[in-house]
């Protein structure tokens, strides 16, 4: 019996097999790079039309929030039930708690949920606040404000942390991480960040000093140094910031994965108490005419995705008329 004869044809076939699962592995990928880059697009292009918002609303960091956050930017699967079900879980704890283990009645409750998200997704939220206590240091008589600490200073920043104001509470009597709703972001800036210095006159400053200091007074001579000083100091930074690109879910040193976006820092405020009835000092970015180096490559690379993409499903389209006149 002659081996080859028989080994042959088995070759060409697994050949042939082979070819086809690359073919359709690459098609695949294909899909999903634009599937990927549309939605990239999409955000780009809803983040310039929300910009014309003369007064915007940033929302509170929470679980919920980023939870439709997560909707708005593309970062979830409409078709994912799993994704649907936990949406409802965060944001519809009583209905969920109620009729998640009834399935007859749970499939007509998911079939809606997932409604509302495909009819609402493009009004959930893409701005957000942040809060962080910051020491002052010494006044600077010479440049009229305050110094601040050096373990607060930020120089430089682009990325930071942002973690829901409710990521330690129980989400619908869970204390245990929701699949693909990571309870924080990790935020990689358009442009850096830097903060060490709080303009504030003379006047202003005394009066806040005043406030701050009273306690520090009563403390004995031994007591009063300048770290405890600096620590009575505390105001509050707050920090408006707007998403507008997913790019992945990263697990942190501590344990616990954030969900990774890009985005823009457009203003910045500082409060005397944290709950920020006294503002000591604000400045908005949102009006600069000049984009920055990075803002410019994105804006770039989203025109040559966009046209990119609208000449191939211009080509799809042909090949598809021709094929019905064939």
């Amino acid at each position: 019996m002659n081996i080859f004869k028989l080994v042959l044809p088995v070759i060409l076939f697994m050949a042939c097999l082979l070819a086809g699962s690359f073919s359709v592995q690459a098609q695949e990928q294909e899909k999903g790079q634009e599937q990927f880059e549309s939605r990239d697009a999409g955000a780009l292009e809803e983040e310039e039309s929300d910009d014309k918002d003369p007064v915007p609303h940033y929302e509170e960091g929470t679980v919920a929030g980023f939870s439709k956050l997560y909707w708005r930017l593309g970062k979830l699967d409409i078709e994912n039930d799993e994704d649907i079900d936990n949406f409802l879980m965060i944001n519809e704890c009583d209905l969920y708690r109620d009729y998640f283990h009834n399935e007859f009645e749970w499939h007509d409750i998911r079939k809606a949920g997932r409604e509302h998200i495909q009819k609402q997704k493009k009004n959930f939220p893409l701005r957000f606040t942040f809060m962080q206590p910051i020491n002052l240091a010494d006044y600077n008589f010479k440049k009229e404000g305050f110094n601040i600490a050096d373990e607060y200073k930020i120089l430089g920043v682009l990325r930071f942390e942002m973690m829901a104001t409710d990521n330690k509470s129980k989400i619908c009597d869970r204390d245990y991480p929701i699949p693909r709703y990571p309870k924080g972001l990790i935020v990689q800036l358009s442009r850096p960040f830097s903060l060490d210095f709080l303009p504030l006159d003379q006047e202003k400053a005394e009066k806040f000093n005043a406030e701050k200091t009273e306690d520090f007074m009563k403390l004995s001579a031994d007591k009063q140094t300048n770290d405890i000083l600096y620590d009575m100091r505390k105001v509050y930074l707050v920090m408006n910031v707007r998403l507008y690109s997913y790019q992945e879910d990263i697990k942190t040193k501590e344990g616990p994965w954030l969900a990774g976006f890009l985005g823009i820092l457009e203003g910045y405020e500082i409060y005397a108490d944290q709950a920020r009835t006294e503002l000591l000092y604000a400045e908005s970015f949102r009006r600069r005419k000049r984009k920055s180096r990075f803002e410019e490559q994105m804006k770039a690379q989203y025109e040559a995705r966009k046209a990119r993409i609208e000449k191939e499903r211009a080509a799809k389209a042909a090949k598809g008329t021709d094929k019905e006149k064939e």
